[in-house]
């Protein structure tokens, strides 16, 4: 039946005072807001389809930070893509509701830790200074990226944890508010002598950055 229409199965009240919905559709699991699609198993394009050009460039990948889980799109599509490589993930959602949602309908490897932070805190956390082979950086709040994530300080810090050889993946959406962010981080990456590429799906915006 879930390949015909989608199935709602659960919800939750996220942190910042909206609604989550939790469906089955094409037999994956699709996390909605209001607004926004947070997740869609392997099918999350905004992840999955810039593979098709980082495949040409990561080296095999161990360490992955995710920053914004939803309901681990991007852990589905690491595994799909990667699955002999016993990847170590650490993941980082501020919503609680994500969370429960999360825990409830997903197995938790071994290999994967899961910390309820704000994303611009565990990436200027000094605590926190462990470097990752792919960095991927999908943090909303409904449809909406929060300001602090816009900012140039938050790619720099971010992509600080990125190891040698490694790659930053960042979200953005296409609009003006997020192309104003982009050209501040194309700036940056251009002062910095950072090797990057933009990438663009439907409404979303993506930017690699290489180390």
């Amino acid at each position: 039946m879930s390949y015909v229409l989608p199935i709602k199965i659960d919800e939750a009240k996220s942190d910042f005072g909206f609604r989550l919905e939790l469906f089955i559709k094409n037999n994956q699991l699709q996390l909605q807001t209001p607004q926004a699609i947070y997740s869609y198993g392997t099918s999350y394009l905004a992840v999955a389809w810039p593979f098709r050009d980082m495949q040409l460039h990561l080296q095999p990948i161990k360490s992955v930070l995710l920053l914004g889980l939803g309901m681990g799109s991007a852990i589905d599509i690491l595994l799909l893509h990667f699955p002999k490589n016993n990847l170590t993930i650490d993941a980082i959602e501020a919503d609680s509701g994500v969370l429960h949602l999360y825990k409830k309908y997903k197995e938790l490897t071994s290999n994967t830790v899961l910390y309820h932070a704000e994303a611009t805190v565990y990436v200027a956390d000094n605590r926190y200074k462990k470097k990752y082979d792919f960095i991927v950086s999908d943090v909303f709040v409904d449809a909406t990226i929060p300001e602090a994530c816009l900012d140039v300080t938050y790619l720099k810090n971010t992509y600080d944890l990125v190891e040698n050889k490694g790659v930053l993946m960042v979200n953005y959406l296409n609009n003006s508010l997020h192309r104003a962010a982009m050209s501040k981080a194309v700036a940056y990456c251009l002062q910095a002598g950072i090797i990057y590429k933009e990438l663009r799906y439907e409404s979303n915006c993506i930017m690699l950055l290489y180390r």
